[in-house]
């Protein structure tokens, strides 16, 4: 491992010191960010930082269920969703989830497992093609 430039490790710990610490979700992603730039500094993590300081405890939830591989192991082409679990940073992505969750009327429609798993089924649909990051 190696030391993070000033540069990325100023807002980081700026940005991450404001989580809520019982969100268990976002303080993992916070982490892994941390992690992944202390391995291999890029300069796509400071655009990681803002995309993590604008996710909600709840879209972040929704993204981890969404990218989780046991939500999902249906996909046979050579790029899919499962693929994002490792880039899920990524910003096209963070973009399409939001708005998909606009299109589909809010946060507040997405609060029971029945109702995230038709989410994730309409977004896989409409999301999810051959050689596409979603």
């Amino acid at each position: 491992m190696t030391e993070p430039p000033l540069k990325f490790l100023v807002p980081y710990l700026e940005d991450c010191s404001l989580e809520d610490p019982e969100d268990v979700t976002l303080i993992d992603m916070w982490a892994r960010l941390l992690v992944d730039a202390s391995t291999v500094p890029k300069s796509e993590h400071n655009l990681f930082i803002r995309i993590l300081r604008v996710l909600s405890a709840p879209e972040a939830r929704l993204f981890k269920f969404i990218a989780s591989p046991s939500t999902h192991s249906h996909c046979t082409t050579s790029r899919h969703i499962e693929d994002v679990e490792a880039d899920w940073r990524t910003e096209y992505v963070a973009i399409a989830i939001r708005d998909a969750i606009k299109r589909s009327g809010g946060l507040e429609t997405l609060k029971t497992s029945d109702q995230l798993e038709k989410f994730e089924s309409h977004f896989r649909a409409t999301e999810e093609t051959t050689g596409s990051v979603i």
